[in-house]
């Protein structure tokens, strides 16, 4: 009885059935999806309206208040930084702002934090990799050592492109 299961199992036929209502069942589920699923663009529009209009009373309340539009300058040290190494220039990206409107960032204070970012976490992975190395990896190799602060350096340069 076992056996004869067994040869039916691994018989071609049987296994070229199986994958062909398999295949048309994946078909037929991803067809009829989009028409099973429900239409939310009315809720969110309304749901966007609704934050609008709260954005626009809590900005008139502060404006009442006396406050100023500018925003606090919370990325100053990030500003300095790219500043000061001039980061700019030496992680230019001709992409960078069609890259960062594509991703929903707008202003100058996005490309900065993309800027800073891009020069400091490869430092920050790198510094993860020499954590990692001497807590769990200190009997590896010095190849596998080198490797993982090196591929951290890499994967924290290249991260916040990944991010966009």
């Amino acid at each position: 009885m076992a056996n004869q299961l067994i040869e039916t199992l691994i018989d071609p036929m049987t296994i070229a059935a199986v994958l062909g209502a398999g295949a048309c069942f994946a078909t037929v589920v991803t067809v009829a999806a989009p028409m099973l699923a429900e239409d939310k663009l009315g809720t969110r529009l309304k749901e966007v309206a609704k934050r609008r209009e709260e954005l626009r009373k809590k900005s008139r309340a502060e404006l009442a208040k006396g406050a100023t539009l500018q925003h606090k300058n919370a990325n100053q040290i990030a500003k300095s930084l790219v500043d000061k190494l001039q980061l700019q220039k030496a992680l230019a990206d001709d992409t960078l702002n069609e890259k960062l409107i594509r991703a929903g960032l707008r202003g100058h204070a996005a490309q900065t934090m993309f800027y800073f970012y891009r020069a400091a976490l490869p430092i920050a992975f790198a510094l993860f990799g020499l954590f990692y190395i001497f807590t769990i990896g200190h009997a590896w190799p010095f190849h596998y050592k080198l490797a993982a602060v090196v591929g951290g350096a890499a994967l924290g340069f290249y991260a916040p492109g990944l991010y966009l």
